[in-house]
């Protein structure tokens, strides 16, 4: 099979991270799989980014000729949005490859126009990141579930006008005119994203898999908790909550305002006093937040070494997202051996089996996020317990090898 895989980026961001680590998955499987991204950072042969100077720019550019569009939108645009309007050369790289299948993944900072899109020839999966492909400009819905993708972005439905043109339709409807979707096959790494997809206006009638993405248990796995705290330089005499994620504490989805209130109550107990915070994705800021305990801000983590020895490092992941589809964040930690804690929102009750593996707050409630990372906390046995099952949930079902088996089995058929 000649399989040509898209996406913006091949190494920042969870979506960049999953993609890269499908398609090297499928080539372990046999699969004759090309990454095409707008930007390569790596340098692996099988991804192929512009090549020259004035392709490269233009590439690198393409994302600030749209950004003024963005300004006549109808009301605040918080959280990433994206356009897709900028003609583009991929759909020519695309063509390029003779490509059995085009397996589409994240599509932002323009790096496939919408009409390009539905002018590829061959069959088309693709591969739900966030909500962007069935919603308009935005990649996840505001704080409402998304009553306007359901019903294909009525006239009158969109709250908080403030001024200018309704973007989000008028991209919603760009889609529909460009799109036949009931051609595409659609996989979502959770039953959440599923169940949203086959509510869509948009993709209510288009063929839906639900394939978890995997993570390389070699990589992620559990390492002697001191030696990694040593190598990390962090503190070897105190429990570690850990907290990360792009944008970890500008991005309010992320849930960053829950996490600070949750800290302030987990401090106020006895084993708050025990307790530091370390965050990663964010540097600290010139006046740091007070959590009521000690934190450590590492900055941007790149490299899967350092991102598997943070999560070893820690007693506890906490991921306090308002929305999330099946974060790499979580799996990366089970994997490593670290319960995590979570609001029972999205996909995080796919991952995360509550008291069996870490434990799942009633959604956006600060005291109970604060009372499960204190039920962690407090029981070093039960901590133990915790541990071994969060590994043995990964090796169950969220292996690179078991991603890469579904999606080849599914190439297969669709050829």
């Amino acid at each position: 099979m000649n399989v040509v895989l898209v996406n913006a980026d091949d190494g920042i961001g969870g979506a960049a991270r999953a993609c890269y680590r499908l398609h090297r998955g499928l080539l372990a499987q046999g699969v004759d799989s090309t990454l095409l991204v707008r930007i390569k950072r790596g340098d692996d042969d099988t991804v192929r980014g512009p090549k020259g100077f004035f392709r490269t720019s233009a590439a690198r550019l393409r994302p600030y000729a749209a950004a003024p569009l963005l300004r006549l939108s109808s009301h605040e645009m918080s959280g990433v949005h994206s356009l897709n309007v900028v003609p583009t050369n991929m759909l020519r790289r695309i063509t390029a490859q003779r490509p059995d299948l085009v397996h589409l993944h994240l599509l932002s900072k323009e790096t496939l126009s919408i009409r390009e899109v539905g002018r590829i020839a061959s069959p088309v999966i693709w591969t739900l990141h966030d909500m962007w492909t069935f919603c308009g400009t935005e990649h996840y819905t505001r704080d409402d579930p998304g009553a306007r993708f359901r019903t294909g972005y009525e006239r009158g439905t969109l709250e908080r006008v403030r001024r200018g043109i309704d973007l989000d339709r008028w991209t919603w409807k760009r889609k529909r005119r460009h799109w036949d979707t009931e051609r595409m096959t659609v996989i979502t790494p959770s039953r959440w994203m599923a169940d949203c997809a086959r509510e869509s206006a948009l993709f209510g009638a288009s063929r839906i898999e639900v394939i978890p993405n995997g993570v390389d248990t070699q990589v992620y796995k559990p390492i002697d908790r001191q030696v990694a705290r040593h190598i990390l330089n962090l503190p070897a005499d105190r429990k570690l909550i850990l907290f990360g994620a792009m944008r970890a504490t500008s991005d309010r989805r992320k849930g960053f305002q829950y996490l600070k209130a949750a800290l302030e109550r987990l401090a106020a107990t006895p084993v708050g006093g025990e307790v530091d915070l370390v965050i990663f994705g964010s540097s600290a800021p010139q006046s740091p937040d007070s959590f009521g305990l000690p934190a450590h801000y590492t900055g941007r983590v790149s490299d899967e070494v350092t991102l598997s020895l943070l999560y070893a490092a820690a007693d506890v992941f906490v991921a306090p997202s308002r929305q999330d589809n099946l974060p790499n964040t979580v799996v990366e930690a089970l994997a490593c051996g670290t319960p995590c804690v979570a609001f029972r929102i999205g996909g995080m009750p796919e991952m995360i089996a509550h008291e069996e593996n870490g434990y799942l707050a009633e959604p956006f409630d600060p005291d109970d996020l604060a009372r499960g990372l204190g039920w962690v906390l407090e029981d070093e046995t039960r901590a133990g317990r915790l541990a071994e099952q969060a590994r043995a949930t990964v090796l169950s079902t969220f292996t690179i090898e078991q991603q890469a088996k579904a999606t080849s089995a599914l190439y297969r058929e669709l050829i």
